[in-house]
This record gives C-alpha cells, structure tokens and sequence, in this order.
C-alpha cells in the first residue's frame, strides 16, 4: 500500500514539474515574441507562515509570519544570525515548504520550488565549466527559450559584460563573477528575484559599485526584490522597506520604511534623519543578537 501511495505522489510531482517547465516556457516564448514584458512584478503573500525542523514542530525557525509584498517593491530583512532570513527565503521560492501557514505569488499557491522565483546567492555558484554566455543561457534553454543565446547577451550587456561572453569564470574577477549571477538570474525573466547577501563576499569598494549597479538594474527591469543582508547601509541605501527580525523565533519585529529615499550616497552622511534610523536599526538587531547570546540553556550546552 504504501509503495503505491509514494508511486502516485511522484507521478504527481512529475507532472507538476513538466507543468511548471512548460508555463515558465510559454512565458519565455510570449516575452521573446513581444506578448509579454519580461519580469512582470509579482505580489508576495506569507499567511501565518511557520517553520520547524524539528520532528515534533517544537523548534520553530520561524513563527507565525504575517507579510503582504507588493508588486516591484525592494524589501530587505535584516536580523541576528539564525533569525531564519535565509529559512524565509527558501520558503518563498518554494525550495523549503513552511510547517504550517501559505505562500502565494499572486494568486499561486507555492509548494514547490518556481519558475516565478529565482535566486542570487553569496557565492556566485556559476558552472566553472561553462563560459560566461552559456551559464547565463542555461536557464532560459531548460525552459525551452527559441533564442537562450541572444536572450543571454542582452543580460549580459544590462550588467557590462557582453565583452566577455566566451570567457570563462575563473578569469573574472569576483564582482564580475556576481553580475553574472545576477544576470543569469534575471535571464529566466522572474517575478520575484530573491537576493541572499549576494555581495557579503565581495570587498568593500566592489560592493559599493555592485550596489550602483543594482539601482540601475531596477531601473530598467522591475521584479519585486526581496534581498537579505547584514549591513544596515546597504539595506537603507537598496530598500523600499525594511523587516528588522527578531530571534528565537525568527518573526517580524519591525517594519520600517525607507521609500528609496537615501540612494544618493554622497549625501546620505550628512542626512540626520539617515544617521537616526541607522542607529535605531542597529540597536534593533543588537537587542536580538543579545537575547542569542544571554538565553538561559546556552552555558548548559
């Protein structure tokens, strides 16, 4: 009996798989016909989302999670290491189903991960094998893509590297090798591009650039962002708004906005109101890390 029931649930996921292969398809096929806009916003719902690894849910990661994402806007959570950030993440792009609760893009229930989402990680992750153009092809020819090279190179050339379409990886510099990243993600034309502290590996002036260069990309392509740092500036400098996290669970401890309006860095340091809400930040995530360090079992272990 149960062999039967898990040969039903395979096929069924076979099948959702091919569905969601053949939808993100059709959509790459409209996008390069002129029928659709590429990286059409999408609106992002967690009702009551809750995740446990636990056996017996009695550890959540994160608890109880209320949020609405509307469609084209960058918001960043920032929060304690641990705080489930990166959990949240996961569950949006449907690679961690929550415990309990729902995720929506737009009307879509997620429970599996989705062509509507895709993922820059810290570390580039690129195919060291493959050179730069076919890396950034990749996702564009699964999903059936008519021209997944000529779709390539005009990412390539949103983030200033079509010169270096043949090279391969491990020639690029560091923050090259993360535009790749971006532009191989933004190349399967999602919704929703989910951004797990891409440029934390990179140094600081690199990082200040690669910055820049993803104002200037949201200027041009417009899917909903949901980033995830540690760096206050970075968050200030990126987001519409701003989820400070608390731990033990990981939850919404407060939402702040910040409307865009501190992306002229030149004059952010002389900003009062910018040097204020920096500071509350800050001493947010430093009551949450505190509450880590001082919890009572954490000498015992």
């Amino acid at each position: 009996m149960r062999a039967a029931v898990m040969t039903l649930l395979r096929g069924r996921k076979a099948r959702l798989t091919a569905d969601r292969r053949f939808e993100a398809g059709q959509r790459l096929r409209d996008i390069a016909a002129g029928r659709l806009s590429a990286c059409r916003a999408a609106k992002v719902s967690l009702h009551d989302v809750s995740v446990s690894f636990a056996p017996d849910r009695s550890a959540a990661v994160v608890s109880g999670l209320e949020l609405t994402i509307l469609p084209g806007e960058f918001v960043t959570f920032l929060g304690p290491s641990g705080c489930g950030k990166t959990t949240l993440l996961n569950v949006i792009g449907g690679m961690i189903l929550p415990t309990t609760g729902k995720v929506r893009i737009n009307d879509a229930l997620v429970t599996a991960p989705t062509p509507m989402c895709n993922i820059v990680f810290q570390q580039h992750s690129l195919f060291e094998w493959m050179r730069v153009a076919d890396n950034v092809a990749f996702g564009p020819r699964a999903l059936g893509h008519p021209d997944p090279r000529g779709e390539a190179m005009r990412f390539l050339h949103l983030v200033g590297l079509e010169e270096h379409a043949d090279a391969y990886p491990v020639t690029l510099s560091g923050g090259m090798r993360q535009r790749v990243a971006i532009a191989r993600a933004l190349a399967t034309s999602p919704s929703v591009l989910l951004m797990d502290e891409p440029f934390g590996a990179l140094d600081a002036q690199t990082r200040s650039i690669m910055q820049e260069e993803l104002l200037k990309l949201r200027r041009s392509i417009a899917p909903t962002v949901i980033f995830v740092t540690h760096d206050v500036d970075e968050a200030l400098l990126l987001s519409d708004r701003i989820f400070v996290m608390r731990a033990m669970p990981g939850g919404l401890k407060e939402e702040i906005a910040a409307d865009g309006m501190f992306r002229h860095k030149e004059k952010v340091l002389r900003n009062g109101k910018y040097r204020a809400l920096r500071q509350h930040i800050l001493t947010q995530i430093r009551e949450e890390t505190l509450k880590v360090f001082n919890r009572p079992n954490r000498m015992q272990r």
